[in-house]
């Protein structure tokens, strides 16, 4: 695959960006060299590390992740409700082949199925407070929720979302 040069969005004359997720300098500036190749830093984002880079135009500097401006410069701009999924799942290859626009419960649903993430439900969970024979029984009992939240040891709302399975924020949806 040839590498292709695309100008970035918001910054047309002065970088563009390569298909392999390179980022070069178009314009002359203070200190700056027309051509240069940019060497971007590493920024963790959610736990994930990311190459990112700081673009300067017009005396204010912006810093983001490599693989936003390959999106936006050879995909477009994403749909509403879409964002950035590295098809290998390597947050630092930023190359246009590795990337596509997804909805977020695609993207978190691929990383799940490849195994790079794993979500964890009800006593899984580090901070579970009740048990999947507990969350049976509340689910069953007529008692009223304060009744069963001092049974319990646990507030008035965990015991209403656990008993109507509340869809915002959904307690022990595996049971």
């Amino acid at each position: 695959m040839n590498e292709e040069w695309r100008p970035i969005v918001g910054f047309e004359g002065v970088y563009s960006v390569s298909s392999f997720g390179r980022i070069r300098r178009d314009k002359a500036a203070f200190g700056a060299t027309v051509g240069r190749i940019l060497r971007p830093n590493t920024t963790s984002a959610s736990g994930r590390l990311y190459p990112c880079i700081v673009l300067r135009n017009g005396g204010k500097s912006h810093r983001r992740p490599v693989h936003i401006f390959v999106a936006k410069a050879f995909l477009g701009p994403p749909m509403p409700g879409h964002e950035c999924h590295h098809r290998d799942h390597n947050k630092m290859n930023p190359a246009l082949d590795n990337l596509e626009y997804v909805t977020r419960q695609t993207n978190k649903k691929r990383d799940v199925e490849d195994g790079f993430f794993s979500f964890r439900y009800g006593s899984e969970t580090s901070n579970a407070k009740l048990t999947e024979d507990q969350v049976k029984a509340i689910r069953a009992s007529s008692e009223t929720c304060q009744k069963l939240a001092q049974v319990y040891g646990v507030c008035n709302s965990t015991i209403s979302r656990v008993r109507n399975r509340n869809a915002t924020r959904p307690t022990w949806p595996h049971i």
